[in-house]
């Protein structure tokens, strides 16, 4: 209650013994583990707060705040007034907690300054190369009484230079040591205890390695770490699998990397992929022959049997055309090789082998004309599913396109489906994923006409949309894959509605999934997401 406008700084004492928070109308609200009530203080200066600190000594909690314009407040829950002292122009951006009652304050300037909370003097100030001092740690040798004030003590002081994570002694402003960390950010560093815990930067496309276990459906056990990829993409990931468990994986910049996953873990990069302009949103791969679609309305198509990887041909599919069809999916089909590629403008095409300009079909399905974005496309034994951002399904066969059957299976964008058939039924299966949180499980026969036999939705299942599904090969089990980090692993159940379980799985801690594939019992999740690094001092 005590709070009038946005928070700007909280901190937190040593045991959770009190806590302070300022906000950006002057106010200092603190309360100690004793306290019944917070209490709220004016600390009288007009710069925003830019950190805080605070401690319990002799049951009274000294509070210190340090401000944009440089200068530093500081009082104790007793006297309920401030000092003011300052230490430069820069904003002060971190306070640390020494010996006894002394702070070490830092700058952006690079201005380092020691004081007591308990007086008005200075101990010591003086100027520092550390630009970007992150955050740091009192050196308190055994010998030195912790209650001995007014003393200059030793500082570690973590800051960054040139991507990497430098350790400076303070006040002899000795580098102790460093460590490489490309795209950590000062503000995504945090102490806790003797240990230095780091973020880096969350553009990379990573992959994850799982092993699901059918007869134990909520085990999935992890196989390998993080594995980054694309280091500046902006986490668009695509990935698809052949029997020999290669991993081709692209990146929203145009990156594209090819992973031989046949190793225990995720293996190792084998081939690069050579750079593209365009941004890829989807991928796929059979055999030697991978291809990509991209922002820029075009098809990267490459033979990967080579090292490095051999660009085959770009194909841009709106050519004829002043309509945008940017590539949202895109699928190789098995035997044949023929690519067929969904568009942002709801249209399907074809390119066949060779591939160039002069195969390809631009109106392969007819889709309806309120279809929209073809988001997913998937292709089994001559059964085509394509799913549209209208929440409908076109199903059709390779052979006779003209008999389309259009079904509606979610309220909103079918992201993903997967096509297999089921030998003990004699029917396909197409499961689809939608956007509004609901998967869906349609069963159909073909003969003379596709003939479908159910349509069958969860409702919704998870907190966010679904990204990716995949069949197993025999259909006796599918994963999903959604963007709140679930991973599920859906096996046959005839007690379900859908004819699969819905409660099995687990959290992927890939942060952003966006793709999944599923090759011989492995199952790797691919997205964008974070890497945590911990260093022990």
């Amino acid at each position: 209650s005590h709070v009038s406008s946005k928070i700007t700084t909280v901190a937190c004492s040593s045991g959770a013994a009190a806590w302070l928070a300022t906000d950006a109308k002057g106010n200092v609200i603190y309360k100690k583990s004793k306290d019944a009530n917070a209490t709220c203080l004016q600390h009288g200066e007009k710069s925003l707060p830019t950190v805080a600190a605070c401690f319990e000594k002799d049951n009274t909690l000294a509070i210190i705040i340090g401000f944009k314009n440089g200068v530093i407040r500081y009082g104790t829950s007793s006297t309920a007034t401030f000092r003011s002292i300052s230490i430069g122009t820069g904003r002060v951006v971190s306070l640390l907690i020494g010996a006894g009652d002394l702070v070490l304050a830092t700058t952006e300037s690079g201005i380092v300054a020691q004081f007591s909370a308990f007086d008005k003097n200075i101990i010591d100030s003086h100027q520092t190369s550390l630009k970007d001092c992150l955050c740091g740690l009192p050196i308190i040798p055994d010998c030195v009484s912790t209650t001995k004030r007014h003393k200059s003590q030793q500082w570690l002081l973590f800051h960054i230079s040139e991507n990497t994570i430098i350790a400076t002694s303070i006040p002899s402003g000795e580098n102790l040591w460093s460590v490489p960390c490309k795209g950590i950010s000062r503000r995504t560093m945090s102490i806790n205890g003797f240990g230095l815990s780091m973020v880096r930067g969350s553009r990379d496309i990573i992959v994850k390695k799982l092993r699901a276990n059918r007869e134990n459906a909520g085990e999935v056990r992890f196989l390998s770490e993080n594995f980054f990829l694309s280091r500046d993409a902006q986490g668009i990931g695509s990935i698809t699998a052949t029997d020999r468990r290669q991993y081709v994986v692209v990146g929203e910049q145009g990156d594209a990397v090819l992973i031989d996953g046949e190793k225990e873990g995720l293996g190792i990069t084998q081939k690069l992929l050579p750079h593209h302009a365009s941004g890829f949103k989807c991928c796929s791969q059979r055999g030697d022959i991978a291809v990509a679609g991209g922002g820029d309305d075009t098809l990267c198509v490459w033979d990967i049997s080579q090292n490095p990887a051999r660009l085959i041909s770009t194909i841009n599919l709106s050519k004829n055309t002043d309509v945008s069809q940017r590539v949202l999916c895109v699928h190789i089909c098995d035997k044949t090789n023929l690519i067929i590629a969904g568009t942002s403008a709801g249209t399907v095409h074809s390119v066949e082998y060779p591939y160039g300009p002069q195969n390809i079909s631009d109106r392969f399905l007819a889709v309806p004309d309120d279809f929209g974005a073809c988001l997913s496309v998937d292709v089994f034994d001559g059964l085509i599913a394509v799913g549209g951002s209208c929440g409908r399904v076109c199903l059709s066969r390779m052979t006779q396109r003209d008999d389309v059957k259009v079904l509606k299976v979610h309220q909103s964008g079918v992201n993903c489906l997967s096509v297999g058939f089921d030998e003990l039924e004699k029917k396909y299966v197409i499961v689809t994923g939608g956007d509004d949180q609901s998967l869906s499980v349609v069963r159909a026969t073909i003969s003379d006409m596709i003939t479908v036999s159910s349509i069958t939705a969860t409702g919704s299942i998870v907190t966010a949309a679904f990204r990716a599904v995949r069949l197993s090969a025999d259909c006796d089990y599918f994963m999903s894959l959604s963007s709140d980090q679930r991973l599920l692993i859906h096996t046959k159940c005839s007690q379900s509605d859908i004819g699969y379980s819905l409660d099995s799985g687990t959290i992927t801690n890939v942060t952003r999934p966006t793709g999944l594939s599923l090759c011989q019992g492995d199952v790797v999740v691919v997205g964008q997401g974070i890497e945590q690094l911990s260093l022990i001092i």
